[in-house]
């Protein structure tokens, strides 16, 4: 290094290569700091570009999300909320009788009034389900017949269904009671019978000469009822006479003449039930039980009363030929009877 000058001396000024070195580190500085600052742009546009690039993705997956999982559930909520609608069916075709009953036809179902009026209403039914709603509290007989089922009810809600090999009835509710072929079946509410469309010939004729093992055992499991039992018996079916209930006293009646061995008092008890079959608007049944009470004692004390009653349920059931010969022949067997004066209008 070369010797300071005096004056650089004098002075305290540095030497000339001290000086020039530092100008030369101060213009280097200068430099990369211009550098540093061109680069560092592009930095932070770099990153500015990375930041929008990731709020757009971050975008794009919401809607993603969104528009990929939205469709997909709901077709499930739809299907979810459609299989709970339930469609009311049509109405079926109905008919109304004078009494305010109604009918109810359903498809195919086919039937006829065969007699209305204000004693009785008698339909005929050929086919196919019929729903019955029948008023109540009316004094006249109700009957719905199906080839050889008769079906009776007072006040109730029923149907009947009438197939190529069967007739169902079933009760709604109330009670019913169906006949075929001498025997009678009580239905009562949400109860259902099913019987052969058509009656075999040994179901309407049996051969006397094959004894039925049924009946048989009915026979056999009949018991002696004492006096004490039988008035505790009659006193039910009185009760349910008072409420106005014929068809439960119809019911208690049939079941001591089914279940026990009455001997003579049969008679009475069979009066007793064609009283009430009368009082119940069927007369053509009570008839049949009035003929059976004279049969069951010729000799009785109730034989004039029954051959009075048949004649009287004859001719109230549209029998007045079976009718008029009844009241002939108590007219000719007891000419000062008691009934003369109701049989009058029979024997003109």
């Amino acid at each position: 290094m070369a010797d300071k000058s005096p004056l650089a001396r004098l002075v305290g000024e540095p030497e000339w290569e001290t000086l020039q070195e530092r100008r030369v580190y101060a213009r280097i500085r200068e430099k990369v700091d211009a550098g540093e600052g061109r680069r560092a742009w592009p930095l932070r546009i770099g990153l500015a570009v990375a930041g929008v690039c990731v709020t757009i993705a971050g975008v794009l997956l919401v809607l993603h999300v969104v528009y990929q999982d939205g469709p997909a559930r709901e077709p499930k909520v739809i299907a979810k909320q459609t299989s709970n609608v339930v469609v009311p069916p049509a109405p079926l075709p109905h008919m109304s009788l004078t009494d305010g009953s109604k009918i109810y036809l359903a498809a195919g179902a086919k039937m006829h009034v065969a007699r209305q009026d204000s004693e009785a209403i008698h339909l005929v039914q050929q086919r196919g389900e019929v729903r019955y709603e029948v008023k109540k509290g009316l004094s006249r007989s109700f009957e719905v017949r199906v080839d050889d089922v008769r079906v009776r009810v007072v006040g109730t809600v029923f149907t009947v269904a009438a197939t190529a090999d069967a007739v169902q009835v079933t009760v709604r509710r109330g009670r019913v009671e169906v006949d075929r072929g001498g025997r009678t079946f009580t239905l009562g509410s949400k109860e259902q019978l099913k019987l052969p469309r058509q009656l075999r010939a040994d179901e309407v004729t049996p051969k006397p000469a094959v004894k039925s093992p049924v009946k048989e055992r009915r026979r056999v499991k009949k018991k002696t009822i004492t006096r004490a039992d039988l008035q505790t018996l009659l006193a039910r079916v009185d009760a349910a006479r008072r409420a106005g209930d014929l068809p439960r006293a119809a019911a208690l009646l049939r079941d001591i003449m089914r279940n026990h061995r009455l001997g003579a008092r049969k008679q009475a008890l069979l009066f007793t039930l064609g009283k009430v079959e009368q009082g119940r608007k069927r007369f053509t049944v009570a008839a049949k039980i009035f003929s059976r009470c004279r049969a069951a004692n010729p000799a009785g004390s109730l034989v004039e009363d029954a051959l009075a009653g048949e004649a009287l349920a004859l001719s109230a059931g549209g029998n007045e030929a079976r009718a008029r010969a009844l009241a002939q022949r108590y007219a000719a067997r007891y000419p000062a009877g008691i009934h003369l004066r109701r049989l009058r209008s029979l024997l003109r």
